[in-house]
């Protein structure tokens, strides 16, 4: 997946439109969790288990 979105500056890690609140992991969704963790990499925010 590269970055489609034009107006986004940065690289796309979120479908448009896709909600944006942190969840008590404080990575920005569940969604996005799972995404970072079946790479084996770890989001900015880090995950909840370590």
């Amino acid at each position: 997946m590269l970055t489609n979105y034009s107006d986004n500056p940065r690289p796309a890690l979120k479908p448009p439109g896709y909600p944006t609140t942190p969840d008590e992991s404080g990575w920005k969704s569940p969604f996005q969790r799972a995404s970072w963790g079946s790479r084996g990499g770890s989001p900015p925010g880090g995950p909840k288990a370590d």
